[in-house]
């Protein structure tokens, strides 16, 4: 198996369910009102190289035709501009953030390409990965996270930026 290789539906599955290095591999069809569809995202994880430390993707790839959309930096703030003290909360709030702009944009989690988050604190990897697997659902992007001495509002743990294409 090639990385990057498409499968029909029934065959990625099985491959998924069989691979030793991990369910990193996603089928490459969604299901729309009309039934089935391409998807227009490929993951790659090369057999070469370690697996990813969790569920994210080494490389994601889009054909020449996706629409693209950059997601700013979206933060863990509630509507009305209020900043929660808890960072888990934080994290769901700049989750919430991020899906109402791919929403808007006519996109699903299924369309992320790549997710950054920026936190900061150490001690919050295991609680950011935590959270970020849930809220995509087994969607494994390509992912970077990074410890920051701070961000802009000195009360906020972190930020979460992304890419998608359809």
């Amino acid at each position: 198996m090639s990385s990057g290789q498409l499968l029909p539906f029934d065959m990625a599955t099985r491959f998924v369910d069989n691979c030793s290095r991990g369910p990193h591999l996603q089928a490459p069809y969604r299901m729309t009102d009309y039934g089935r569809e391409l998807m227009t995202i490929q993951l790659h994880n090369p057999a070469n190289i370690v697996t990813p430390f969790s569920r994210y993707s080494h490389g994601v790839s889009a054909p020449a035709t996706a629409r693209w959309l950059h997601i700013s930096g979206q933060v863990g703030v509630t509507p009305d501009g209020a900043v929660p003290e808890d960072a888990e909360k934080q994290m769901e709030l700049a989750w919430d953030n991020l899906f109402a702009v791919l929403a808007d944009a006519g996109m699903a989690v299924t369309d992320l390409v790549k997710v950054d988050g920026f936190i900061t604190r150490a001690d919050l990897v295991p609680l950011y990965r935590t959270v970020r697997e849930r809220r995509l659902a087994g969607h494994a992007t390509a992912s970077t996270l990074v410890i920051v001495a701070g961000l802009v509002v000195p009360t906020l743990h972190v930020e979460i930026q992304g890419v998608a294409a359809k």
